[in-house]
C-alpha cells in the first residue's frame, strides 16, 4: 500500500503508524484520507495486536487542520466538506478501533491532532517540550458536537473548562496532572515506552478489548457520527 504522508511498520505483534507530512503533521484532505487507509490497514491485518501512533517530525505530533489548504480549497466547497467530514468519520471509528492504541506524542499536539490522540486509548507524551492546546477560541473556529464529547470523555470537569472555553495549553507535566496524557517521557525513550505499553496491552483478550471498548464508546462514536455532519454542513454553507 502505498502513501505519501503515512508509514506503517510491523514488528512482531505490533503496527507502527507514523505521521510524516512536514512541517507540522497540518491535517488537509490527503492526510485525514492516509490515516483512514492506514488505520483500516493495521485493522484487517491479522498480525498485529495493538498499534502505537507516531510522528516523524522533530516537534510536532500534529499540529491540527491546514487552514490554508482549507482557505485555499474553499472555492471548491465539497472538498473541506470532504476533509471536515472525513477527520469526524475518522475520529468516530478510532473511537472504537477494535485494537489497542496508544498516541506516542513527541510534541505540540494542537486542535484535530488532539482529538486524533484524545481517541486514542493511552497517550504518552514527550516531557521536556511540546504542548497540548485546542485552540478554537483563539481561532473563531467552534467546536462540533463530537470535539466536545470527546473532551467530555476524557477531561475533568476543570479540565474540560480550561481546554475549551480558555483554550489553555499544557506542557508534558500539566498535561498529565490534568489528565490529558497517561504518561510522559524523555524524548530519547517515548517509543520504547509506548512499546512497553503496547507490549502490557497484548496480554488482553483482543475479543473481549474489542467488546468492552465498544460497548463503552459507542455512543461516543454515535455522537460524532451522527451530529457532527449536518453541523458541518451548516458551517459551510451547505444546509
Amino acid at each position: 500500500m502505498n502513501f505519501e504522508y503515512m508509514d506503517i511498520q510491523v514488528q512482531d505483534d505490533l503496527g507502527i503508524v507514523t505521521m510524516n507530512r512536514a512541517p507540522e503533521n497540518r491535517v488537509n484532505g490527503p492526510f485525514i484520507q492516509e490515516l483512514t487507509r492506514a488505520f483500516q490497514a493495521v485493522k484487517e491485518n491479522a498480525d498485529i495486536k495493538a498499534v502505537i501512533l507516531a510522528s516523524a517530525l522533530e516537534k510536532f505530533f500534529s499540529n491540527g487542520y491546514d487552514l490554508e489548504w482549507m482557505a485555499a480549497n474553499f472555492s471548491e466547497i465539497e472538498r473541506v466538506q470532504a476533509l471536515l467530514e472525513g477527520a469526524s468519520a475518522f475520529l468516530a471509528d478510532l473511537c472504537v478501533f477494535p485494537k489497542p492504541v496508544i498516541a506516542a506524542m513527541n510534541g505540540h499536539t494542537y486542535g484535530e491532532g488532539a482529538f486524533i490522540a484524545g481517541c486514542c486509548d493511552y497517550r504518552i507524551m514527550r516531557q521536556d517540550r511540546g504542548w497540548v492546546c485546542f485552540p478554537e477560541v483563539h481561532i473563531n473556529k467552534p467546536f462540533i458536537p463530537g470535539q466536545i464529547a470527546i473532551m467530555r470523555e476524557i477531561l475533568s470537569p476543570r479540565a474540560f473548562r480550561d481546554m475549551a472555553l480558555f483554550g489553555r495549553r499544557y506542557g508534558g507535566p500539566e498535561a498529565l496532572e490534568i489528565g490529558f496524557v497517561d504518561q510522559i517521557s524523555p524524548l530519547e525513550e517515548l517509543m520504547d515506552r509506548a512499546k512497553a505499553m503496547a507490549g502490557e496491552m497484548l496480554a488482553f483478550h483482543p475479543d473481549a478489548f474489542a467488546e468492552i471498548k465498544k460497548r463503552i464508546r459507542s455512543p461516543l462514536s454515535k455522537i460524532i457520527r451522527e451530529q457532527d455532519p449536518p453541523v458541518i454542513q451548516r458551517n459551510l454553507g451547505l444546509a
